[in-house]
């Protein structure tokens, strides 16, 4: 059953998709046509809360929380590879609209939204344009040497003792994704602890850091075939993905551009959202 309720200073109406037989949960705003927006990871549709007020006038907005996150259902023992994801989500968007798509996704989202690309035009779903906000790459050795320490048997029941909600430890975790810890909101830390203090959520992401590597690598090949033109957002100070991975990224995606975002972090779109809404809504419309 739909629902609305005001979010970031817009009315969205937000609803429930099965599309692999598990109630995904998402956000839906606007006019014009689909953008699918695809969060990254420890976060959910919240992330949006300062770019769907100006997207919307021109897009139709799907802020989706993705299996696991959020306010979506949290199924065990499920593929959570990013093309699993992807899979996923193409089936929604096929459910939801039969005109072209675009797709924004954010880190480990970024890597998703490569396979929804890919997996969309197989699929015979149009796709208009692609923006991958920091996305998880095999360039960026931040990422392969963390994921395994995290998923390590040692460091998962740290986590479990400690409980990753505790406000010191998202506090810390948090801020380390701004570029100026500063920007950093007691609002932005609540909004972001209260799916983790889910059952399941907190195990949902360790699932999702054991096969990272082998996941990052294949995006390599993946990326060779985007057919969209492509726009890459990064923070300078990005402490997650490396900026310096996205020159290897501009070399093999066939169609990319990118935009930094100067003493910006992992979440430009959040910690400076009018210089991300400016570069990426003149990219979707083709203003460039």
């Amino acid at each position: 059953m739909q629902e609305t309720q005001t979010y970031s200073a817009v009315e969205t109406e937000h609803d429930w998709a099965t599309p692999s037989g598990h109630r995904m949960h998402y956000h839906k705003v606007g006019t014009g046509a689909p953008l699918l927006l695809i969060h990254g990871l420890v976060a959910y549709s919240f992330s949006w809360r300062f770019n769907l007020p100006v997207l919307a006038p021109d897009f139709t907005c799907y802020a989706v929380d993705l299996l696991g996150m959020g306010d979506s259902e949290r199924p065990k023992g499920i593929d959570v590879s990013p093309r699993a994801i992807a899979e996923s989500l193409v089936a929604f968007m096929r459910d939801q609209s039969s005109e072209p798509w675009s797709v924004i996704g954010s880190s480990h989202g970024g890597g998703v939204a490569m396979w929804v690309e890919r997996l969309a035009r197989e699929a015979g779903i149009p796709l208009g344009r692609l923006v991958l906000v920091a996305p998880i790459n095999p360039w960026s050795s931040h990422g392969r040497v963390m994921a395994p320490v995290a998923a390590h048997p040692i460091t998962t029941a740290i986590v479990w003792a400690l409980g990753f909600a505790y406000v010191p430890v998202r506090r810390v975790t948090f801020r380390r994704m701004y570029g100026d810890p500063t920007r950093v909101t007691e609002a932005t830390i609540e909004g972001y602890a209260r799916p983790l203090r889910i059952k399941g959520t907190v195990a949902h992401c360790l699932a999702l850091l054991k096969n990272w590597n082998r996941n990052v690598n294949e995006l390599e090949e993946v990326m060779r075939g985007i057919d969209v033109p492509t726009l890459l957002v990064w923070g300078t100070r990005d402490r997650l993905v490396y900026l310096s991975s996205a020159q290897r990224m501009l070399e093999t995606i066939p169609d990319a551009r990118l935009v930094t975002i100067e003493g910006t972090g992992h979440l430009p779109y959040e910690e400076q959202p009018d210089k991300f809404n400016a570069a990426v809504t003149a990219f979707l419309r083709d203003e460039e």
